[in-house]
């Protein structure tokens, strides 16, 4: 059986200790993307407040933003970093109605223990007040932004991206949250938001659209707009399949290949706790990878394996050229269920790694 890099299928790190995760973590190379999100009606007619104050919600009444804009929202590839792309000539946009995100986000959630969080701030979430506030950086359709909305209605969310995806995603029958909003911010070039703003910062599958060596500087400005005694939270995929068989060790270097051209971290997955501990200001408390079976593991794997052939098959300009195949696509799409198959026989899966560190400044 032939294979990318291993990494124990088993495993799961967590610890309070930074030595003792490192120590403990299994080798891994990197994996999946993003989100998706409505519209900030809000934001036009918010004003700029101190971090002690009311809700900041920033000014982007330029029409011309849109226009600038060097990353594409997150897309039926978001799953896997596919979705954002750094070039609009090289990668296709995403068809207007793109496959919900729910799945994802719901898959996430199962595999970190049923918590879409992990900041030890629930109390003071439940709580509440004018004062705290949370930010979803990178929120693509705002699935995540909406759920922490709902469940805490006494804390303002903010839910920020390059792209305005959030104001075409499903709202389902109530609507936004009344607490919460949406902006157009970049966070490489960093944001608007004042320092010391949110007492949670989170971001997730963003690592496709980070260039090769932007990451500290990302890091960094997350460290800077969240509040002494905060967090920050983030969770990046490992780019490449484990444990293939021939057809998934085909898969997972094309895939690699395409993440290849857009010049960003490969294994960004890997290296995020080093940027994160290379942050001063930023403490780990939490440290864990986690494994994602595709058509194996009982539901997981289900949800896995729909997810992996969903995304994959809606990338055809993307993959197929780099596994030397016709971008008319009957030949990919096939080549993807293929893979999906051997997948579940193999018990192929990719990697998951999670970081949360306390802000100490």
């Amino acid at each position: 059986m032939s294979s990318t890099p291993t990494h124990d299928a088993t495993t799961t790190t967590t610890s309070s200790t930074p030595a003792a995760t490192a120590a403990s973590r299994g080798s891994s190379s990197s994996a999946s993307s993003s989100s998706s999100m409505p519209l900030l009606a809000a934001s036009s007619t918010s004003s700029n407040t101190s971090s002690s104050g009311s809700l900041y919600l920033p000014r982007h009444d330029d029409a011309g933003e849109r226009n600038r804009l060097t990353t594409q929202a997150s897309g039926p590839g978001g799953a896997f970093g596919i979705g954002r792309a750094a070039d609009h000539d090289t990668f296709s946009p995403p068809p207007p109605a793109p496959p919900s995100e729910h799945p994802q986000h719901k898959l996430v959630a199962s595999l970190f223990g049923g918590n879409i969080f992990h900041s030890p701030q629930q109390p003071l979430f439940e709580a509440g007040g004018d004062a705290v506030r949370v930010l979803d950086m990178a929120c693509g359709g705002g699935v995540w932004t909406r759920e922490m909305a709902a469940r805490f209605p006494r804390v303002a969310f903010v839910g920020a991206d390059i792209t305005p995806a959030y104001e075409t995603a499903d709202r389902g029958d109530s609507g936004d949250p009344p607490n919460v909003r949406f902006a157009m911010e970049n966070i490489l070039t960093g944001t608007s938001f004042p320092d010391n703003h949110f007492d949670l910062t989170f971001q997730r599958f963003l690592m496709s659209a980070v260039p090769k060596g932007a990451w500290p500087g990302v890091v960094k400005e997350l460290a800077r707009i969240t509040k002494p005694g905060g967090y920050v939270e983030l969770i990046e995929f490992h780019v490449g399949l484990y444990n293939t068989g021939p057809l998934g060790t085909k898969f997972s270097a094309g895939w690699r290949d395409a993440f290849r051209a857009l010049s960003v971290d490969l294994d960004a997955g890997t290296h995020l706790p080093t940027y994160v501990r290379d942050t001063p200001s930023l403490a780990v408390e939490r440290d864990e990878s986690v494994t994602v079976p595709i058509g194996w593991n009982g539901d997981q794997g289900a949800a896995a394996r729909q997810i992996f052939e969903q995304t994959f098959s809606s990338t055809v300009k993307v993959m197929a050229p780099v596994l030397g195949m016709d971008e008319g696509g009957e030949e990919y799409l096939r080549f993807v269920a293929d893979v999906a198959e051997e997948c579940a026989r193999y018990k192929t899966y990719y990697v998951y790694t999670m970081l949360v560190a306390k802000v100490q400044k």
